[in-house]
């Protein structure tokens, strides 16, 4: 688990890789409605879901996001995605099982 304020790149991005969502929860369309689901709902009103797959599901689809950009988020979309990664700290309690799935 990356430490409270880590860099999108390498820390929070090795992370939300030890988490392979396709393979977790379904295809990429199930991975990317729940990315942009969560992501709203942050932006609406603070508050994420309680559901630790769902979150790691949600910060597996925003490295893959901005992987596919080419670079990491900056301003308010790295705000949202350190938040996002607070919300996992929570509600793992600091730990989450490993070993890590393989990288998609």
């Amino acid at each position: 688990m990356p430490p409270e304020g880590a860099p999108f790149i390498p820390d929070i991005t090795e992370f939300a890789l030890t988490y392979n969502a396709y393979n977790r929860v379904g295809d990429v369309h199930t991975v990317g409605q729940i990315g942009n689901g969560v992501r709203p709902r942050y932006r609406n009103d603070g508050t994420f879901p309680h559901d630790l797959d769902e979150l790691r599901a949600a910060l597996f689809f925003e490295q893959r996001r901005y992987h596919h950009f080419g670079e990491g988020p900056d301003g308010r979309n790295l705000d949202y995605v350190q938040a996002l990664v607070g919300a996992i700290r929570r509600v793992s309690g600091g730990t989450v099982a490993g070993p890590g799935d393989p990288w998609p």
